[in-house]
């Protein structure tokens, strides 16, 4: 079939008008946020002490990785607003884990469970009734989270200022290839790879405190414990083979 029309004017008008619903024309920040690091997996998040939470900002570091951090506030209907509202919640990028990073409740009652990708909630009737309802994320920081809404105490990382470089490599003959959390879940796998024919010895740079770390096979299986000096891992890589090592963090 031939076309002696490419229809590239219409075609990008009913695209524009199948988008222009969905296009925010206004945003109301939500009240402060309030966040409490949770001991374990296992903790109830229902129970959480308001005095045990501090205040966080957008755009905040969690304090540690592969975390589970609990999120209070509040919200109301905007009701000088004619479209249809909804929530959107940005809570951050947990790196290779996606679905979900957090569950949302609403006055108590799991509602919703957003991810990276998935960032907007469409209110219920019983949200919209133009009273305040309380908001709790409930979700797990990941191996790689740079972005949530979250607290670093200064001693859980003194080498954190403005910026910070979570992984550094001394080589330049190697590359950072992936950072994920483990399959059986004891916090991160790191890959590397040996791309200029060098091999040898190297150390991979951390801007968090950590605690052991192995050298690793390629299904995850711990081989031999590597030096762990200050923030610095020490390894020996061979050239064009890939490493991989599992973190613990401190």
């Amino acid at each position: 079939m031939s076309l002696d029309k490419r229809w590239a004017i219409e075609k990008t008008s009913a695209l524009l008008d199948i988008i222009e619903p969905l296009i925010y024309r206004r945003y109301i920040n939500l009240p402060p946020v309030k966040l409490h690091t949770l001991p374990g997996e296992d903790a109830d998040p229902f129970t959480v002490p308001s005095e045990e939470c501090v205040d966080a900002r957008p755009g905040d570091l969690c304090g540690r990785m592969c975390t589970s951090v609990v999120l209070f506030s509040t919200f109301q209907e905007p009701q000088v607003w004619e479209a249809p509202a909804v929530l959107c919640l940005p809570f951050g990028d947990a790196g290779g884990f996606s679905h979900p990073e957090v569950m949302v409740s609403i006055d108590g009652k799991s509602r919703a469970s957003p991810d990276r990708h998935h960032k907007e909630i469409f209110p219920a009737p019983d949200w919209l009734d133009g009273k305040m309802h309380t908001l709790m994320l409930h979700g797990w920081t990941g191996g790689v989270d740079l972005l949530s809404i979250v607290y670093m105490p200064e001693e859980a990382a003194p080498a954190v200022k403005d910026h910070v470089s979570f992984f550094t490599l001394e080589s330049p003959a190697l590359i950072l290839e992936t950072v994920k959390p483990a399959e059986d879940g004891r916090c991160l796998i790191v890959t590397l790879y040996e791309y200029q024919r060098r091999g040898g010895e190297s150390k991979l740079i951390r801007g968090f405190p950590v605690q052991q770390a192995w050298c690793t096979t390629i299904l995850e299986e711990d081989q031999q414990e590597l030096e762990v000096d200050d923030h610095k891992i020490g390894f020996s890589c061979q050239p064009y083979v890939s490493f991989s090592m599992r973190i613990i963090p401190g």
